[in-house]
């Protein structure tokens, strides 16, 4: 080992680099002798640790959210969109306030051309991207209903796009007589669905190979999940979120949208608590609902309905 410390390599050399001026150059010191700025020996004597030449992913890489598409039409019912779309912000919101680690939710909103449409209440929705535009992996699909269902199925564009975007989905779910659009696109043959109650006759009779039951308030079958109407879709939303997260998560998001209980999904469509308010004298009216409000809906068998044999 040379007086300045410096290991050297097989045939004498020792490996310097220098400072200041050109990269390889040397600088001459006053005293004659080379100066610089030394480094360890290129040398096979000295060997890389195991790790050091693997990549290592960053520390605090971030997660990556569950890509969410909604579906929109015009003639849409609204609630069948910003009620799920609010569940799974209010999902979001939560993992950041609570600086939890976990996948959260990218919510996007679709249509066929991304232009202003019109809901069936007369609201004006702005949708983020077309159809095409959809490319990033989908983790969940929804189809809502409303009225203007009936043209959208006609389009053979989003029935296309929900039966091949369902194929890249972790799951698809419908709202309302969105039901009828996962039909349409083959989506519901020989499965189990719900749908609004007011529309389970019509649904079984133009898709026999569909087992319609309009009982429930949601109905899960796979990869495939299918709910009644309107608000129902919240309660499909808040059961998505507790299967991703925990049941805390989602009675959390419950609690800050003010809703009045979270329903399974096997509870009826069919409101007890509605059903108690038809006494017309208010005393008796408001017995009625304060018994209600501490008693548990209960449930009634499930009635599927049938197409009539002829």
């Amino acid at each position: 080992m040379p007086s300045d410390g410096l290991p050297e390599r097989p045939g004498g050399d020792r490996a310097r680099i220098a400072s200041g001026g050109p990269p390889g150059s040397l600088a001459i010191r006053s005293d004659g002798r080379k100066g610089g700025k030394y480094v360890l020996a290129a040398s096979a004597r000295f060997g890389e640790h195991p790790r050091m030449g693997q990549p290592q992913p960053p520390r605090c890489a971030a997660v990556r959210p569950r890509h969410v598409a909604i579906l929109a039409f015009p003639g849409v019912q609204s609630l069948d969109i910003t009620g799920p779309l609010e569940v799974f912000a209010g999902a979001q919101r939560l993992l950041e306030d609570r600086g939890r680690r976990e996948r959260g939710y990218e919510v996007r909103v679709v249509s066929l051309d991304a232009e202003p449409l019109q809901t069936t209440s007369g609201l004006t929705l702005t949708p983020h991207a077309t159809l095409a535009q959809t490319c990033a992996p989908l983790d969940t699909l929804i189809v809502p209903g409303g009225h203007g269902q009936r043209v959208a199925g006609a389009e053979p564009q989003i029935v296309d796009w929900i039966r091949e975007g369902s194929r890249r989905a972790r799951r698809t779910a419908s709202v309302c007589t969105g039901a009828f659009l996962l039909a349409r696109a083959g989506l519901l043959d020989g499965r189990r669905a719900t749908t609004h109650w007011s529309a389970a006759r019509e649904l079984a009779s133009m898709y026999p190979g569909v087992e319609v039951d309009p009982e429930p308030i949601f109905v899960r079958n796979g990869s495939v999940w299918s709910s009644a109407g309107v608000t129902a879709g919240m309660d499909l939303a808040l059961a998505l979120v507790e299967e991703d997260l925990d049941p805390v998560a989602a009675l959390a998001i419950v609690r800050h949208l003010v809703l009045f209980l979270s329903r399974p999904g096997n509870q009826s469509q069919f409101s007890a608590t509605l059903a108690a308010q038809q006494p017309e004298r208010a005393p008796l009216r408001e017995v009625h609902s304060a018994w209600c409000s501490s008693a548990w809906p209960r449930t009634t068998p499930s009635r599927r309905w049938r197409p009539a044999r002829t």
